[in-house]
């Protein structure tokens, strides 16, 4: 089935095309180990054929060039055209879910591997995460929140996660920053202690490293705006930090009285 069909309603296709998308690129890593694997078994076999017979491997090699560049465009095409209609479905599945109710999908949108959908998503979540109310913190799970977390980890100038034809543009950092304040603005209603120490070092300029980096506060270059915007953030957060505290030490005060 085409992956256009799945667009009928904005919020389950936009699911179900993340979904797709996971399962789509797993299968697309494993194409890449087959090939890279069979490549290798090509190679070794080669190399223990030249010991033996020298005018058989350069024949060999010839037909096996011209294998790998065709077997190797074949795959490249066909990988690309399968991202880019995928792309196209999820980006028309985006642009229908800026709705408040879809932030936690527009949110893990930001973990798909195609930059401009993920740019996509993060230009409908600036507008839609500060509308966000306390009473909306259930439409954000772990899963969402540490996405969050891990947007507020990168610096906005950090050009590994830009796309190639926006590597120094000056609109790419713009939105970067407005992303990051959009998210701690959110964090105002729907933080807590979770979310506290990213807050507390991006408040003193500071960010944590990121995963499979040492586990270490390094100085970075955090634009004024967002170090204003966690100082802001910081003092909802710390409350309701401890009003978490504080009912997590009376609900253990009641179990222990329960069964005393």
């Amino acid at each position: 089935m085409p992956v256009e069909d799945t667009l009928p309603d904005a919020s389950n296709s936009l699911a179900t095309l993340l979904d797709k998308e996971a399962r789509c690129f797993r299968k697309e890593e494993k194409k890449i180990l087959v090939w890279a694997g069979g490549l290798t078994a090509i190679i070794l076999w080669m190399a223990h054929r030249a010991t033996i017979d020298m005018p058989s491997f350069v024949s060999d090699m010839r037909i096996f060039l011209v294998l790998l560049v065709s077997i190797g465009a074949g795959l490249v095409g066909q990988i690309y055209r399968s991202s880019y209609r995928r792309k196209n479905a999820l980006a028309q599945s985006v642009a229908q879910s800026c709705r408040r109710e879809q932030v936690g999908l527009l949110i893990q949108t930001l973990r798909v591997q195609n930059t401009p959908v993920r740019t996509l998503a993060k230009r409908a979540l600036i507008p839609l995460l500060p509308t966000l109310q306390a009473s909306d913190a259930l439409l954000l799970g772990d899963v969402e929140r540490k996405i969050l977390l891990r947007q507020l980890a990168i610096s906005p100038d950090d050009y590994g996660y830009r796309d190639l034809t926006e590597l120094f543009s000056r609109s790419a950092f713009r939105r970067e920053v407005d992303l990051r304040v959009s998210i701690l603005k959110a964090l105002e209603q729907v933080g807590g202690a979770k979310e506290l120490p990213v807050v507390e070092r991006l408040s003193r300029g500071m960010l944590l490293a990121l995963q499979g980096m040492p586990a270490l506060e390094r100085l970075s270059s955090v634009p004024d705006e967002v170090r204003e915007a966690a100082r802001q953030c910081l003092p909802y957060l710390q409350v309701r930090a401890n009003e978490q505290r504080a009912s997590e030490q009376l609900l253990r005060a009641s179990s222990q009285h329960a069964l005393s």
